[in-house]
């Protein structure tokens, strides 16, 4: 297995270039879960406010288990005429699909960084 000590092209400051990369990866992935959580509270005020208690109660103990935000994504883009939430529910749908990318390119720099093939 190579590392980063086996190519010549590795110089110590292309090291920290790419640990620098990767770092505003991994600050950029937590702004856009950041986000992506305000939303998911969002939707769960309005469930709360249009009387759907039981609905928000369960999102919230599914939370741990990654089922509660499913359900309240889902649900909240059949509700987002009612409740008016067309932005939000874009903005939650894009952050996570963003989210997921950003993520992946973080695990791939890191195995790059590792040495790992």
């Amino acid at each position: 297995m190579k590392t980063w000590d086996d190519y010549r092209w590795a110089t110590k400051e292309l090291r920290v270039f790419f640990l620098n990369i990767v770092f505003a990866l991994v600050c950029l992935d937590v702004v856009i879960g950041l986000t992506a959580v305000v939303c998911y509270i969002l939707v769960l005020v309005k469930m709360f406010r249009y009387e759907e208690s039981t609905l928000a109660i369960v999102c919230l103990l599914t939370t741990p288990f990654g089922i509660g935000p499913v359900i309240a994504l889902i649900y909240g883009w059949t509700m987002t005429r009612q409740w008016d939430l067309k932005v939000t529910m874009v903005v939650w749908s894009v952050s996570m699909g963003v989210w997921v990318v950003v993520a992946c390119l973080v695990l791939f720099w890191v195995a790059a960084l590792s040495g790992s093939s």
